[in-house]
């Protein structure tokens, strides 16, 4: 049983935060099929843990019996984007050690934002170390399943078979020796599979008929005919304008129907090699919708302009049409692009403003996501 009194005692609220409430966690666990078994926290552990719907929080408390808190999504984030102050990283250190000494366990999400297609994100040297810093040892658990039921594309959750498994551990002094490089290797070596990869192994059994339902926001090639911008999705299945074929999502989370692809992980891989081998036409966009809700914002998060606008997506930029003016945003110019639930980019530029698009009509912003990666690699 948590003791949120005794936790407030040695937790400082400015990086933590208390797990949900018994009676959410459990009606969450519940709607999710969230196996019942549970973690007894005798000794404390740093808990690492993957990012795979916006409930992983609530479903993690569901886990622990015992006391122990969340880091906050917001440290993470701001470690990520070279926002965190050595004053304040060395606040968070102590608090952690307070924590460890009140025999207060912490779970970390090291991702920064939610899996796209279910794959882990790679996890860099900044949080390799903190999780060094904060001298816990260390426990890997596996949220399994909980993918499928939501997943950062779908807008409808879909009834599955989920749980977790607490796979891998270490102790702290088994890092000691090891330089930031091979400290790196070894947490991204522990951290968990792909959801492609556990669904091979334990079937999620999806209880849906519209599994496929906004995979298009995503997919934006056929895996048969490899057009562009051709497909939809309809019920299970995701079809072709152009060539009248379609592929099926099934119970299991693989697809069916298609002798390129066999699921999620392999549907993403195939894209971008087909993205990658085409030739490009810089002077006509691959795609232009209207409507689009777009927000940007200046480094220090004042909103510069918010309402509808029109897009054009070339194969090296993206032209937004402000009502007082077009602008271009170079990719080269683009330091990282993001993806949220409801279709939403955040795509951050070098001179520190931030665009945000919401897409409300099916738009496909994930193709800015491997233009990028395209062109920072030849670049490179």
């Amino acid at each position: 049983m948590r003791k949120s009194k005794y936790i407030k005692m040695f937790w400082n609220e400015k990086f933590f935060e208390m797990p949900d409430g018994a009676i959410k966690s459990k009606m969450t666990a519940l709607k999710f099929g969230f196996i019942k078994n549970k973690i007894n926290l005798v000794q404390p552990f740093l808990f690492v843990c993957n990012k795979t719907t916006p409930c992983d929080k609530t479903l993690v408390s569901n886990i622990f019996k015992g006391n122990f808190v969340f880091l906050k999504d917001e440290v993470i984030q701001d470690i990520y984007d070279g926002k965190f102050s050595k004053e304040d990283y060395a606040e968070l250190i102590d608090s952690f050690n307070l924590l460890r000494d009140g025999l207060i366990s912490v779970v970390i999400f090291p991702e920064k934002r939610l899996t796209i297609f279910g794959k882990t994100g790679h996890i860099p040297h900044e949080i390799s170390n903190l999780i060094f810093d904060s001298n816990f040892n260390v426990k890997f658990i596996s949220l399994v399943g909980t993918y499928f039921a939501m997943p950062i594309w779908a807008k409808d959750f879909r009834h599955c078979e989920t749980r977790f498994h607490q796979q891998f551990s270490f102790k702290h002094s088994t890092l000691e020796g090891l330089n930031p490089d091979q400290l790196n290797e070894a947490v991204n070596a522990y951290m968990p599979s792909s959801a492609t990869t556990y669904s091979n192994k334990y079937n999620p059994y999806i209880r849906s008929n519209t599994k496929a339902q906004n995979l298009e926001t995503l997919i934006y090639c056929c895996p048969n005919c490899k057009s562009f911008f051709s497909v939809y999705s309809e019920f299970n299945c995701l079809k072709c304008k152009e060539c009248g074929t379609a592929v099926e999502m099934s119970s299991n989370g693989t697809i069916l129907l298609s002798k390129n692809i066999a699921d999620l992980d392999s549907f993403s891989d195939f894209q971008f090699d087909a993205l990658n081998d085409i030739f490009f036409d810089d002077k006509k966009p691959m795609i232009e919708y209207s409507n689009v809700r777009t927000i940007l914002n200046s480094d220090s998060d004042d909103i510069v302009f918010m309402g509808k606008t029109s897009i054009s997506i070339f194969c090296n930029r993206l032209v937004v049409k402000y009502p007082a003016k077009d602008e271009i945003y170079k990719l080269l110019n683009v330091t990282s692009i993001e993806f949220d639930k409801n279709n939403t980019v955040y795509i951050y530029l070098k001179n520190k403003y931030k665009l945000t698009l919401y897409g409300t009509n099916k738009e496909n912003f994930y193709i800015m996501f491997d233009l990028h990666r395209i062109i920072h690699k030849k670049k490179d």
